[in-house]
């Protein structure tokens, strides 16, 4: 008998199974709380505590045969305690049998992919319960364990991609092992362990070629401290206020200028007195800050004692687009706030310098603050240098990392021209920020190392001259990763992954991360998921996504959360665009995560999100005309689009194809397959993109989106995929918020109107996807006719779209009938798919109201009772819609200040919900 095939107890299992009050517990008590968990009396915790005990004594009496019994106590998408399901594995990875490694990978598989896929369970929640107990069965049963993961490995999806990674890890620590069962596999398994014995085989590169920074480290050697040394008591230099905004910032930020009725006719007497009761009910302070007179909004802004908490980002933004300069003392109050920092971008103050630089070392306030330093970096720069050199220790080492930021973007002569300004002394010892190395930015001490890093494990990185890189080499790459912060990588991970093969750092980036996911996703180690932003492409970016979308369900939303920060940080293309899928089509938490994280996005760029969505749509690799062809050798097809941008294929007649045919044997063997691999690609990324898109623009038709006649043409009409949509919608320019004309997209791209007359537009005309109530019943017809005559189908509803106007009767009376009856609470939380977000989460875990922006700072909160419970909307009663309230940068306004497109599509989301 094979030494893997006979089972013995292990010796620290006697201990456990002698530890219960009362005795062992016999194989027929564990067999029986398989069938009755609460047999042996006692309650939850008893059962717990029985069932861990169960699954040794199933394991200890039954041996090879306690597999099926096992599995039954702790199933795929077990609610078993976590205890208990370590029991389940650790039992599991001491029986040599296939069946028990099986079992034992599907729930290590499922609890860290987060798959349903199994048998359609749930997701299972602790994701360390089988992790150890499945390294510990490969070290136990080396033969078993590489002959089922090679198996295993074969194919596609993550579960077939986890199972390599596990037989790569396998194949490194038991070489021998591997070699000498290779020739009995199956050939495709066999080729699958040879090829990684090969690439382990591989000699690995001397010393001499590595690349400088791994073969001498910067640690090691003896290096300039950057800090100053000179501590100086500075006067920080004055300045004016500078004010710098970036595009329509300053007209996204200011929302309504109209001030409710009762407001406007108040004179400056009636807003003095205004003012002093509004001391009594700081809630108002609103009205006075986007209402007041100027003088008197400023004077407020600037004796105000305290915003109140309640008050929104949006108002304290408006103050700034509509006071300028004279709202500086508002926001060098609330600066060092999260949910305030925003607002100090387009001023640049001095005063802001060193709560903008204590926001550089923050997550939340990271980006922002960045933003900040490289629009104002005089203004920055002046503000810093006195804190850089003086005695306040915390201030000195925030403001010394604000001027290495500066340095680090190619700012240091500000820094030095204005060090120069506070006197000699200044300049001469702020000099060492100047002249050090970011190589030099090293740790005095290196942080230890976790348990999961073994580099002797981790695919080796490659240079590009093809030296394999050993595991020492990789020893100090480690490091770098682990001393390195979020937005602040050390400047030598980039040296060493430009130095090495762009797969076997992708290799090398993934595997470490599923080190750390398998180890139970440590927090003091989580630098081995933020270097997936250092170091991953957009290949990682898909896989990082298909993991976020499931974390929720197994109890680690923050992760989740974590994950956005990780797409942004890529500053991708690709990985921008999923955020915002997120923010579009996730669920939950992660929507409004998303949502949040694409916000902060565009804020730093000086963009409004819509803006930013612009900029991020791919082009795929098409070409000018919209369309890509896949080259066969001796033959060729195109592919185009349709109105929900599937790609179709097209074949050198232009007839169409049912599918992209196999290459053949007369076709070229390198062009064939690299043309049907890049075809595969296409409708992988296309799937993303169309339904991002296509949510994207129909909701631009319902927020009333209006773009510059530039931006419309470069980003949509222009743009080699969207173009495909353009021309199935109608246009419209826009002049004071109304429609004056509308147009169509014809397929040499230029604008006709519904008489197919030329319609030119300037690159500073309004320019709108037209909605149905700015068209009129007349337009509606007559552009429905021209489109059939082209047998053009629309991509969502525009031309066909349920619509409400005045000739429907009052507002109130239309919003009272559409919000009669009782609606189905999971229609209530499926208002997420038409762009609303859930409302803040009270008590009870209750959340009783959605959200939705409808123009800048606006957005309407409809009120449903008596509310729904997270995690469980199913379970919740039936709602009644109680109340929609419209607010303006945070201040309340009657239902009749929303435009008719907005009412419109606030009474077609409500009655879609009786329906």
């Amino acid at each position: 008998m094979d030494d893997e095939d006979r089972w013995v107890v292990p010796e620290a299992w006697h201990a456990r199974l002698d530890g219960r009050a009362g005795g062992r517990l016999t194989l027929e008590q564990a067999e029986l709380l398989i069938d009755d968990p609460e047999a042996l009396g006692g309650g939850y915790l008893d059962w717990i505590r029985d069932s861990a005990l169960a699954a040794y004594t199933l394991a200890a009496e039954l041996g090879v045969e306690a597999v099926v019994p096992l599995a039954d106590l702790a199933p795929l998408g077990s609610g078993l305690d976590a205890g208990a399901q370590s029991a389940v594995g650790e039992a599991l990875s001491a029986i040599p049998s296939d069946a028990a490694f099986e079992a034992l990978l599907d729930r290590s598989l499922q609890s860290t992919l987060g798959l349903r896929a199994y048998a359609g369970t749930p997701v299972l929640r602790n994701e360390r319960c089988y992790a150890q107990p499945l390294e510990d069965a490969t070290e136990r049963f080396p033969k078993r364990a590489l002959r089922i993961l090679a198996r295993r490995s074969l194919g596609g999806g993550p579960p077939a991609d986890r199972a390599r990674a596990l037989l790569q890890s396998a194949v490194r620590r038991h070489g021998e092992t591997a070699r000498s069962i290779a020739p009995t596999l199956p050939d495709a398994e066999r080729l699958a362990v040879e090829a990684i014995l090969d690439a382990s085989s591989t000699a690995t590169a001397p010393r001499d070629a590595w690349p400088a920074i791994l073969r001498e480290p910067p640690w090691t050697q003896k290096r300039k401290n950057a800090a100053p040394k000179a501590k100086l008591a500075l006067t920080r230099l004055e300045v004016p206020t500078r004010v710098d905004w970036r595009g329509d910032e300053r007209a996204r930020w200011r929302g309504p200028e109209v001030a409710p009725p009762n407001l406007a006719a108040l004179d400056e007497d009636g807003w003095q007195r205004f003012v002093s009761e509004t001391r009594a009910e700081p809630y108002r302070l609103g009205f006075i800050l986007l209402y007041a007179p100027t003088p008197v909004a400023a004077a407020v802004a600037a004796s105000w004692a305290q915003v109140p908490r309640r008050s929104e980002p949006a108002l304290l933004r408006a103050t700034v687009a509509r006071l300028e300069a004279e709202a500086l003392p508002l926001v060098e109050r609330w600066a060092s706030q999260v949910w305030a920092i925003e607002a100090a971008l387009p001023l640049g103050a001095p005063s802001l310098a060193r709560p903008l630089a204590a926001g550089l070392g923050k997550t939340t306030s990271r980006e922002i603050a960045r933003a900040w330093f490289l629009r104002h970096p005089e203004v920055a720069a002046i503000g810093l240098v006195p804190d850089a050199l003086g005695a306040d220790a915390k201030a000195r080492k925030a403001a010394v990392e604000g001027l290495e930021l500066l340095v680090r973007e190619g700012l240091g002569e500000v820094v030095t021209e204005v060090a120069g300004r506070y006197g000699e002394a200044a300049a001469a010892a702020i000099a060492p920020v100047l002249d050090a190395s970011p190589l030099d930015a090293v740790p005095s001490r290196l942080p230890k190392m976790p348990a999961f890093w073994d580099a002797a494990s981790l695919p080796a990185l490659v240079t590009d001259g093809g030296a394999v890189l050993p595991p020492e080499a990789s020893e100090a790459f480690g490091s770098m990763l682990a001393f390195s912060k979020p937005g602040a990588p050390y400047a030598g991970i980039r040296v060493v992954a430009d130095a090495c093969t762009r797969d076997s750092v992708i290799a090398f980036s993934w595997a470490l991360f599923e080190a750390w996911t398998q180890a139970g996703a440590p927090n003091d180690a989580s630098w081995a998921f933020t270097q997936l932003a250092w170091l991953g492409d957009d290949s990682v970016a898909y896989r990082l996504l298909a993991r976020m979308k499931v974390w929720p369900g197994q109890g680690a939303a923050k992760r989740a959360e974590r994950g956005l920060d990780v797409l942004a940080e890529m500053q991708s293309d690709v990985a921008l665009v999923l955020v915002h899928e997120l923010a579009q089509k996730g669920r939950g938490s992660l929507r409004k995560n998303a949502a949040k994280k694409l916000t902060r996005l565009a804020a730093v760029r000086g963009l409004g999100e819509a803006e930013l969505a612009d900029r991020l749509v791919p082009t795929l690799d098409l070409d000018a005309s919209g369309s890509m062809v896949l080259d066969y050798g001796p033959r060729s097809f195109r592919v185009g689009f349709d109105e929900e941008l599937l790609p179709f294929v097209l074949d050198e007649n232009g007839e169409p194809r049912k599918a992209l045919p196999k290459p053949g044997k007369r076709d070229d063997p390198k062009l064939a397959p690299a043309a049907d691999a890049r075809f595969k690609a296409l409708k992988k990324a296309v799937r993303t993109v169309a339904k991002t898109q296509l949510t994207r623009l129909e909701r631009a038709m319902a927020t009333e989106r209006r773009w510059s006649g530039h931006d419309l043409q470069r980003y949509v009409v222009d743009h080699p995929l969207l173009v495909h949509v353009a021309r199935r919608l109608v246009f419209g320019l826009y002049e004071g918020g109304r429609l004056t004309r509308s147009f169509r997209v014809q397929d040499d791209r230029s604008p006709a109107d519904v008489d197919e007359e030329p319609c030119p537009f300037a690159g500073d005309a309004s320019v709108g996807i037209a909605h149905p109530v700015d068209l009129g019943p007349d337009a509606i017809a007559r552009w429905s006719e021209v489109l059939a005559d082209y047998e053009l189908m629309q991509p969502f509803a525009q031309l066909a779209r349920e619509h409400t106007t005045a000739a429907d009767g009052p507002r109130a009376d239309v919003l009272a009938d559409a919000c009669r009856e009782p609606v189905a609470p999971q229609r209530v939380a499926a208002l997420e798919d038409q762009g609303w977000v859930r409302g803040p989460v009270g008590d009870g875990a209750m959340f009783d109201t959605m959200e939705r922006v409808v123009g800048p700072g606006r957005r309407m909160i409809l009120t449903v009772r008596p509310g729904l419970m997270m995690g469980m909307v199913h379970a919740s009663d039936l709602q009644t819609l109680h109340e929609v309230r419209v607010l303006d940068a945070g201040v309340e306004v009657p239902i009749d200040a929303l435009s008719p497109v907005a009412f419109s599509e606030l009474i077609r989301d409500l009655r879609a919900l009786a329906r």
